[in-house]
């Protein structure tokens, strides 16, 4: 029988995973913050910096479920809205202002879930160009929509966001409004 003062020894298969567990947790907390820094570097250095946008709840028919309200950003997630009884869809508002409508413009959206229609001061962008629709899916790709140049005037401009309400909580992602080409530039990298 061991005194003691003498350390009796681990088995070796313990030591073993203790390792390469610390192997795992220290390999975490590089990837995870590279993983991020990556994501970030290849998003548009144009995203916009507002802190809350605009909302509108609607049933499954379209009728509007209470006034308009402003969704604050929640991190990495863009402007989140919870679901409320009845509600099928939310529509986003996003005004912006233009100073050349001659100049191309373009909309990023980090994440493209849900969407069920886009639209620019008060038309709708399909009908002039084919808007990829992902009903049900969720995906982790940016999408990338060009504006049509005679929907664009100087001044104050709305975009909308129709997306459809699944689950406890829907998000408008992160978003850029700005130059076509700086944007599609993005989109490629």
């Amino acid at each position: 029988m061991p005194s003691s003062s003498e350390q009796v020894p681990l088995p070796s298969w313990p030591r073993r995973v203790g390792v390469a567990l610390l192997w795992l947790c220290l390999w975490q907390l590089l990837f995870w913050p590279l993983v991020h820094w990556a994501e970030r570097a290849a998003r548009p250095s144009s995203l916009s910096a507002a802190q809350s946008v605009e909302f509108q709840l609607l049933d499954d028919t379209g009728q509007a479920l209470g006034g308009r309200r402003s969704a604050a950003r929640v991190g990495l997630e863009g402007f989140v809205v919870s679901s409320e009884p009845g509600a099928a869809r939310v529509i986003f508002a996003v005004p912006f202002s233009v100073e050349d409508p001659t100049r191309e413009l373009a909309l990023f959206l980090s994440l493209r879930e849900q969407i069920r229609e886009i639209r620019l001061n008060g038309s709708a962008l399909q009908a002039i160009q084919s808007l990829p629709r992902l009903e049900g899916l969720l995906t982790s790709e940016p999408s990338y929509y060009t504006l049509p140049g005679e929907l664009i005037r100087a001044g104050v401009n709305r975009l909308e966001v129709e997306k459809s309400l699944f689950g406890f909580d829907t998000a408008l992602s992160e978003f850029a409004i700005g130059p076509a080409d700086e944007l599609a530039d993005s989109t490629r990298h």
